[in-house]
């Protein structure tokens, strides 16, 4: 017997050692156990987000520094898809609020590029959960809330965020796309402006969005 779990065999023609793999398994079991003393305690709630994107750093750090294994970096991807998803919904709420947090005028804790790159490493967290239609309805409502209260940061990163949903296809209909760039346009810019700007072409990209 190899010794290796058969639960995870080797991909074919991947010759990495046995030691090497059950190193890969053994940080595979830890980001699991440890990411689900993050998850699934209702204490953690309001910090669960900014906890599991520095976990996610620190696994990252070990993986490049230590392993630099395809192996571990494909179990980590899975340790992560597994833990994150078993309290279904809550991360995918948390997170929206997390990003609403971010893009709220009162938030003076990042600089622009700062922010921007918060919010990508908060997009790779998020391709993990299953939950995407429970985001997309937190994200909208809150969406709508920060443009009818003026409570936006910036218009840019308001664009830039809706930029990476719509690369990553993550909202499930064309007509959702439509409603949040209208929105956005409507509650940004005096109606005079908006109804001169060619309204076809923002509702034309919105098409990647389609089911």
């Amino acid at each position: 017997s190899s010794g290796i779990n058969a639960e995870w065999p080797l991909r074919p023609g991947n010759r990495v050692s046995e030691g090497a793999y059950r190193m890969c398994f053994f940080l595979y079991t830890y980001i699991k156990n440890r990411g689900l003393d993050i998850v699934m305690n209702p204490e953690k709630d309001k910090t669960m987000v900014q906890e599991l994107l520095e976990f996610k750093d620190t696994i990252d750090s070990i993986i490049k520094q230590s392993f630099n294994s395809e192996d571990c970096v494909d179990l980590k991807k899975k340790a992560f898809e597994e833990f994150i998803n078993m309290r279904p919904n809550k991360p995918a709420e948390l997170i929206a609020k997390f990003i609403d947090s971010k893009l709220r005028s009162g938030n003076k804790e990042q600089t622009e590029e700062e922010l921007e790159e918060l919010l990508d490493k908060v997009m790779v967290l998020f391709r993990f959960i299953q939950g995407k239609d429970i985001f997309e309805a937190f994200y909208k409502k809150d969406l709508a809330k920060r443009l009818l209260m003026s409570k936006s940061a910036s218009i840019d990163s308001e664009k830039s965020m809706l930029g990476k949903l719509k690369r990553g296809k993550f909202f499930e209909s064309s007509r959702s796309c439509l409603i949040t760039y209208v929105t956005i346009f409507v509650y940004f810019f005096p109606i005079s402006i908006f109804e001169s700007l060619k309204y076809r072409y923002f509702a034309s990209s919105c098409h990647v969005y389609g089911n």
